[in-house]
């Protein structure tokens, strides 16, 4: 943890190799804080699942127009010429992925209109051989492929026309080209070519008319986090900022088209807008999880902070967000965090069991291994993390295109479809959850400090000691915190054994451990306003209507064990009693599960009336300050009035000519301290309001 603040920020110039680079030497550096230095992108592409054998070289030998390789049972095509590319998507599906990835990466070897216009003359203006020496059975069988065979090509056009719809609705040429062939087809005598014409035209109007949406601006400020968003901050429940990280990240995702990442596209603002837009929101969060640690003044406080943002991961991560998990795991292990030792020693031991469980996946060793076996296994809705694309398709755009005149290098295609394809299905099903409009204005608009800001309030916080061998805290270090202390005890053989935790008192430990915890984090710096306050007051009465809807439940609960009590026996160990009444159904309880019953309702009565308690206390606090206010506006109103009348008053003496040269000087003065009175006054209600 001793790179540079913010190492594994997302940069909006993604890495690239140079055309000098050689691609075994693996020197190639980039400023986007993937480190490629002492690696070789060969080996990392292994790691990333590219085989090898995608780096083919052009070549002046003959090759074959299609050549396939059998992986895990499948074949899958290494090369072809584009006649074969063609016969492919005519045929019974090779590969499930294979038309999806020609629909995207189709521009590397042919042109969209030119793309359209082959596929119409090859099936669908072509037609079945009337051959005599054909049996009429083969004649039959063979219209009915024929048939099958425009079936296919038209729902590929189907799916290719919304694929690339960001590409055609910004292309006037191109929307005249496709509707004066689709519209070229709908007018033929046949009834298959003509019913085709109509769908695809169709498909392309939706396709034009049906906007993508605006995507949502950046706001864009500097300065350090106020007691405001801090008591935000540290009010809102792990799991509801975690939802409305993602909610607000996902208004940006889902504008990512495939064009973002095709021929390096990633590399130019330009060509890549809504890319570049999800990098800064991926900065924006790093940023202002660093921003709102240092701008923390006491050690309590960071530690909540610190807490907060650990367990905040940890439910992005099991909500599947891996951008948004990254981006949080990146700014804890930043220079300006990870060298606050005295607040990292300062956790609870169960978070930073949290933390040391989730950190692998922002991990860059074996080019994401972590990252991408998780990846694997999870199914949608999830948010990736674009970066892992954005840097291998650097590298896979080193491999040639075509390896001769007429060949292409379909397992590029293939590698960089794949990885498209895998952003397109993250956007088809999108996460879903309620937004909270005061945490979506506080993730878009709360300011954040520089880096070297970042790094300057680090220190002043907690400034280094000379004695100190290393800056930031290891990993090792940090597991030294998790791991806990065996505490020994005799046997009766006088051996040493290892001495068991009571369960109830290791949980009552922990119910006095989050109690202090959320104590502390209640307590922030600085007056509170009345705006401040009023957002405290929401968020408890939001709190205690939750917990009166938890008693409700485990009042239900109780009120059905004591309905019936033949239906019930409670038993302590070993098998449930046999009922003394036969001729009735038992339902055997555990005393154990009775005894936490009771425990969860006397909790719960106990949060519920300290969260009342809390909530007068906030009320009593808005109604005082209230008050307050509402004295100060009655003085200044009055201040106000006689300022006016003191005016008037100057005004008539100066007319009739009455002032003296020493009672206009006093006058003035006693004017100009009564508009200084007036601005303090001012600034007074406006800090208080």
């Amino acid at each position: 943890m001793s790179e540079s603040p913010h190492s594994r920020r997302l940069s909006e110039r993604s890495p690239s190799l140079t055309d000098t680079d050689d691609l075994s030497s693996g020197t190639a550096t980039d400023e986007g804080g993937y480190s490629m230095e002492d690696s070789n992108p060969l080996a990392d592409m292994a790691l990333a699942g590219v085989p090898i054998t995608a780096v083919n070289l052009p070549s002046d030998e003959p090759l074959e127009d299609i050549k396939f390789e059998d992986r895990d049972g499948v074949p899958l095509i290494m090369h072809a010429s584009l006649d074969k590319l063609f016969e492919q998507l005519s045929q019974a599906v090779t590969n499930s992925q294979f038309g999806d990835v020609f629909t995207v990466v189709h521009g590397y070897f042919i042109e969209s209109a030119e793309l359209v216009r082959e596929l119409l003359r090859r099936f669908f203006y072509s037609s079945v051989s009337t051959d005599s020496k054909l049996s009429e059975a083969d004649l039959k069988r063979a219209q009915v492929q024929h048939k099958v065979m425009i079936v296919r090509i038209g729902n590929f056009l189907r799916k290719w026309i919304s694929y690339n719809a960001y590409r055609i609705r910004v292309d006037p040429t191109l929307i005249n080209s496709l509707r004066e062939q689709f519209s070229e087809l709908s007018n033929a005598t046949d009834s298959e070519q003509k019913k085709w014409g109509g769908i695809l035209l169709s498909q392309l109007g939706k396709c034009i008319t049906v906007e993508a949406g605006e995507m949502p601006k950046l706001i864009a400020s500097s300065g350090p986090a106020d007691s405001t968003h801090l008591a935000l901050l540290l009010d809102a429940e792990p799991r509801v900022l975690a939802e409305q990280m993602t909610m607000y990240e996902n208004n940006f995702f889902k504008h990512i088209t495939p064009g973002d990442f095709l021929h390096k596209a990633f590399e130019k603002s330009a060509k890549s807008p809504c890319l570049q837009e999800t990098i800064k929101v991926f900065n924006r969060f790093t940023n202002l999880v660093t921003t709102c640690m240092v701008c923390s003044d006491n050690i309590k406080q960071r530690t909540g902070v610190l807490t907060r943002f650990i367990e905040t991961a940890y439910e992005l991560n099991s909500m599947n967000n891996f951008s948004g998990t990254i981006a949080i795991l990146s700014a804890l292990e930043g220079t300006p965090i990870s060298r606050l030792k005295a607040t990292w020693r300062n956790l609870p031991k169960q978070t930073l069991s949290q933390y040391e469980e989730i950190s692998p996946l922002a991990n860059p060793e074996g080019n994401y291994a972590s990252y991408r076996k998780k990846v694997q296994s999870t199914s949608v809705p999830f948010l990736p993390y674009v970066g892992c694309y954005m840097k291998d398709l650097t590298m896979i755009e080193e491999i040639p295109n075509m390896l001769n005149d007429e060949i292409v290098n379909w397992n590029k295609m293939h590698l960089i479809g794949k990885a498209i394809l895998e952003v397109i299905e993250a956007q088809s099903v999108p996460h879903s959850f309620a937004l909270d409009p005061k945490i979506q204005e506080f993730l878009a608009s709360a300011p954040c400090l520089s880096e070297k800001e970042q790094y300057s309030m680090s220190k002043e916080r907690e400034p280094s000691s000379a004695s100190s061998s290393t800056p930031t805290m290891s990993k090792r270090e940090r597991k030294k915190l998790v791991a806990k202390p065996r505490s020994s005890a005799l046997s009766k053989e006088g051996t040493l054994k290892e001495k068991r935790t009571d369960p109830l008192k290791k949980d009552k430990k922990d119910k006095k451990e989050k109690k202090k915890r959320d104590s502390d984090l209640r307590e922030h710096s600085g007056p509170a306003t009345v705006k401040e306050l009023q957002v405290k007051l929401e968020l408890r009465q939001a709190a205690v209507k939750r917990l009166e809807a938890d008693l409700a439940a485990v009042q239900a609960r109780e009120l059905s064990l004591k309905h019936d009590p033949w239906l019930y026996y409670v038993y302590t160990d070993g098998n449930p009693p046999e009922p003394e009444d036969g001729s009735r159904e038992t339902v055997p309880v555990q005393k154990s599960q009775l005894i936490q019953h009771l425990k969860d309702v006397k909790e719960i009565r106990a949060k519920v009336a300290e969260s009342s308690s809390e909530l007068e206390l906030v009320e009593k606090r808005v109604s005082e300050a209230q008050t307050e206010l509402d004295t100060l506006l009655e003085l200044r109103a009055t201040l106000y009035r006689g300022f006016e009348m003191l005016e008037e008053h100057l005004k008539g003496l100066e007319t009739a000519n009455l002032l003296s040269g020493s009672s206009r000087q006093l006058v003035s003065y006693c004017v100009r301290n009564a508009k200084q009175t007036c601005e303090d006054m001012n600034q007074a209600v406006s800090k208080q309001s």
